[in-house]
């Protein structure tokens, strides 16, 4: 899946209902007492989803250029960053987003991303975790090809999660669908993990 730009979706609106599918699946199990951190949080329309449905949310994308795109999700509770150090190394969340994300890390700094991750979740807290299915590589877009570090199958992703979590609640997406139907034949793959 490409990086979506609400601004310019065109033809590619299908893949824009794809990933607004994984935000509310997400947002409809918030509290409205609940902190939230998106980890990759790209243009900020999944932030400013989940901004209606939390008490905060802190997003976060390391990619530059984006603050012009985040000023137009302004939201008294929807707070946007560029560097974890705009952010208080002991502030703690109930949940963690991080969609689409892990397949772009490097398989040895992955234990730098669970540790920011455990970091700034709180005791019994939740991460919200999502990335394509595994494919094989002469299968997958160029764009797939150019960016994804490591793509996994979903044995691969939840063996990955529960080296870091207690419980991991593995479903499969297939256009806006979220289930926890045939994994082999999903085209992305959700998780919810908890302590």
């Amino acid at each position: 899946m490409r990086r979506v730009n609400p601004f310019e979706i065109g033809a590619e609106q299908d893949n824009y209902f794809i990933h607004i599918a994984r935000y509310l699946f997400c947002a409809r199990q918030l509290k409205k007492t609940d902190s939230v951190l998106e980890i990759g949080c790209g243009f900020g329309y999944g932030a400013r989803l989940l901004a209606d449905y939390a008490k905060q949310v802190f997003a976060h994308d390391k990619e530059q250029g984006l603050d012009v795109f985040w000023k137009k999700f302004n939201q008294p509770n929807l707070f946007f960053m560029n560097a974890f150090n705009e952010l208080n190394a002991l502030k703690k969340f109930d949940v963690v987003v991080s969609f689409e994300v892990v397949e772009h890390i490097e398989e040895k700094k992955l234990d730098q991303y669970f540790k920011l991750i455990k970091n700034h979740l709180k005791p019994k807290g939740t991460l919200f975790i999502s990335t394509p299915r595994a494919l094989p590589f002469e299968q997958r877009s160029k764009n797939r090809q150019l960016e994804h570090k490591k793509e996994y199958s979903p044995n691969e992703f939840r063996e990955l999660l529960e080296k870091y979590f207690t419980s991991v609640f593995l479903f499969s997406q297939n256009d806006s669908v979220i289930s926890t139907q045939n994994y082999e034949m999903a085209w992305n793959l959700v998780a919810i993990c908890v302590e």
